[in-house]
């Protein structure tokens, strides 16, 4: 316990390593209903508009390459439940963008898939000492699955696609899964992998949280031009009339948006500034928890890879949908 419980810093309370145990065990109780919102959201939509085929098969076969790594390894049954109950889950979300796609994918990228999973199975069969190696595939996989997600939003200039639940459920496991990784003992490509995989979660998050307001202040706007009362239905009545009850109208129903508005507005301004705190962590946990030369590149590379999934695509879909 006190090879495993050894923290990143000797500056650290004591209690820094119970917490760390504790937040490994409670990212098990978030990522086993992570999915599940999702994939509610795709069947009310009857779509999977919005949502990033790429990460979804970026995810399972993550997933699959894990299920056997899992299973070589003595670990508790419930990280070998979660090991299967996962790729499950992900297989289901694959089966909806098949079933609601109002176009179909190219076929050699659904045979390049059953390609790279059926050689992946094969190879974890045949050469099952071989598990441990796989395993890179599935952490690289892992580091870079958001980033797809992060471009479509981008492009699209909005997230609706996506399960705000399970937006902020991702919040909650990542977060947990940073003070795991980075308050214990953990090898370094763990550490590695949770700065990726955290930092573009909580980026996400924010991504989410941005178009939901500007959503909302659109919609807003768009309503107030409309008329709200038809003078074609109230002939009897005096243009002054109409017009003064046009206003006041108006008038009730921009309160009534504005108090709805700061509800929401705030419970979302509220969550985003959690969002940017945690990732204010993050940022010191990989400081402080990985050596200088790894940690500066591994923040240089994100803060790349960020503004090409994001500010590259806004650009130029703003610019074509403009024109």
């Amino acid at each position: 316990m006190n090879q495993t419980c050894s923290s990143i810093s000797h500056h650290l309370p004591p209690w820094s390593c119970p917490l760390g145990s504790s937040a490994g065990y409670a990212s098990s109780v978030f990522w086993f209903f992570v999915l599940v919102p999702q994939i509610y959201h795709n069947y009310k939509r009857r779509s999977t508009t919005g949502l990033s085929l790429w990460w979804a098969l970026a995810n399972f076969t993550a997933s699959l390459v894990n299920v056997f790594f899992v299973f070589c390894l003595d670990l508790p049954i419930y990280t070998k439940m979660m090991a299967v109950y996962m790729p499950i889950l992900e297989c289901i979300l694959l089966i909806q963008f098949w079933w609601y796609a109002s176009w179909r994918p190219p076929s050699i990228l659904f045979g390049a898939a059953l390609l790279v999973w059926g050689s992946i199975i094969f190879i974890q069969l045949v050469y099952p000492d071989q598990s441990s190696n796989m395993e890179w595939i599935a952490t690289v996989l892992w580091c870079v699955e958001s980033f797809p997600q992060l471009w479509l939003n981008a492009r699209l200039g909005q997230a609706t696609g996506q399960s705000w639940l399970t937006v902020a459920i991702t919040v909650g496991g990542k977060t947990t899964d940073t003070l795991s990784a980075f308050l214990i003992k953990m090898p370094l490509q763990t550490r590695v992998l949770c700065f990726f995989s955290t930092a573009t979660a909580y980026i996400d998050a924010l991504q989410v949280i941005l178009y939901f307001k500007l959503r909302r202040t659109c919609t807003h706007a768009d309503e107030q031009k409309v008329p709200l009362i038809a003078t074609t239905l109230l002939p009897q009545l005096s243009p002054s009339k109409r017009s003064s009850l046009n206003e006041d109208k108006r008038d009730q129903d921009k309160n009534k948006a504005t108090t709805s508005a700061i509800g929401v507005f705030g419970m979302f301004g509220v969550f985003g500034m959690i969002v940017v705190c945690l990732l204010l962590m993050l940022l010191l946990f990989t400081v402080f928890g990985i050596n200088f030369p790894v940690s500066m590149v591994l923040l240089l590379s994100e803060t790349i890879l960020v503004v090409i999934c994001i500010a590259i695509p806004h650009t130029r879909f703003k610019t074509e949908r403009e024109l």
